[in-house]
């Protein structure tokens, strides 16, 4: 199993996994990423600049899960598109992703690093709990279109 930034290759697994992810608890709707024109080509929206990446985990050329990071301002960043293949769930690839994601925000210039999701993602909600990220009251002002997410998480990532 190997983690690496997504490929132009990897596209159509990823799209086919975010979308089968969302579709699988009802979240295929607006304010999700499901219609996000950029979905079908993660590897060019994330490979425009050092604000943001995009990671890939791969086993036997098969795309198991993926997790990316975007710009929000210049200390926070944001967590984002975090799916793996349902019936890869369970193995510690979510985990390893967010980890991933988590130094490489760091790494990037970030101090820290933000989420939002919803309580139907229940198992992805105490993953993000388990890693240290806490809760708020209200959402950062954020431009994304995901106003059907209700959780609101940061993370520090300067310690």
């Amino acid at each position: 199993m190997e983690i690496r930034p997504i490929q132009s290759g990897d596209n159509k697994q990823m799209a086919r996994i975010i979308r089968d992810s969302l579709e699988a608890v009802g979240l295929d709707k607006p304010g999700t990423a499901y219609f996000e024109p950029s979905l079908d080509d993660l590897a060019k929206a994330y490979g425009q600049d050092q604000s943001s990446a995009y990671f890939v985990v791969v086993e036997n050329d098969q795309v198991l899960g993926g997790a990316g990071f975007g710009k929000i301002t210049d200390a926070i960043s944001e967590l984002q598109k975090c799916y793996v293949l349902e019936n890869a769930r369970g193995q510690g690839i979510g985990r390893k992703l967010l980890e991933q994601v988590i130094v490489s925000s760091g790494e990037a210039g970030y101090d820290k690093i933000y989420l939002e999701t919803t309580e139907v993602l229940a198992q992805a909600l105490s993953l993000y709990e388990s890693l240290e990220f806490k809760h708020m009251d209200a959402p950062i002002a954020n431009d994304n279109g995901h106003h059907a997410m209700t959780i609101w998480m940061m993370k520090d990532l300067k310690r």
